[in-house]
């Protein structure tokens, strides 16, 4: 018997404090945007992070699809890109250490 983890987003998304909640239903429009991937677990925290989202979204002002842009369009992105940079300046100078440990 396979439940369905929606009873229980809606008890979680009643006890926040919200007020996108009472302005309809963007948490089920949200739940419902995503096709199941045949693996509760993964389809459960997609769905939490979605109705984290829809409360961030809502506590900035901006519509979810907004907020899910700015996020996984140009946050992420620049966020690889610079830990990427930092990893291979560490590397570096962890590579000059090493050569400088050689000749000790």
């Amino acid at each position: 018997m396979k439940l369905s983890p929606l009873p229980i987003l809606i008890l979680i998304t009643s006890l926040l404090p919200s007020s996108s909640w009472s302005e309809g239903n963007k948490y089920i429009d949200a739940y419902n945007s995503m096709g199941e991937t045949g693996f509760e677990m993964i389809d459960f925290i997609f769905k939490i992070c979605v109705i984290l989202l829809v409360d961030m979204a809502d506590f900035i002002g901006i519509s979810y699809e907004l907020l899910n842009i700015i996020i996984f369009i140009f946050a992420q992105p620049i966020l690889i890109v610079l830990f990427f940079i930092l990893w291979r300046i560490e590397k570096r100078k962890n590579r000059f250490w090493e050569d400088d440990q050689d000749y000790s």
